[in-house]
């Protein structure tokens, strides 16, 4: 009974805790490059200060780009599809 409770416990903290905000290294330059010209495009809206982006908000600004797809350039179409993939 008392090891059964510590588990318990363990498995309670584990899937109640957030996980951890990974950020996109600075010296991945492609990304922030594209990121940089679609703010510049006014595709997106980025406050290009604040450096690194965490994973997550990077993908927020793709997927928002994506839905305005059709103003982007063949070449700016290519990239975003490339860094949707991962």
């Amino acid at each position: 009974m008392k090891k059964t409770i510590p588990l318990f416990l363990l498995a309670v903290i584990t899937l109640t805790a957030p996980g951890q905000t990974v950020f996109q290294h600075i010296s991945s330059s492609g990304i922030y490059n594209f990121l940089d010209e679609l703010q510049v495009t006014g595709i997106v809206d980025i406050r290009s200060v604040v450096k690194p982006y965490s994973r997550i908000f990077i993908a927020q600004q793709l997927n928002a780009a994506l839905q305005k797809k059709e103003e982007l350039s063949k070449r700016q179409s290519d990239e975003l599809e490339f860094y949707l993939l991962e």
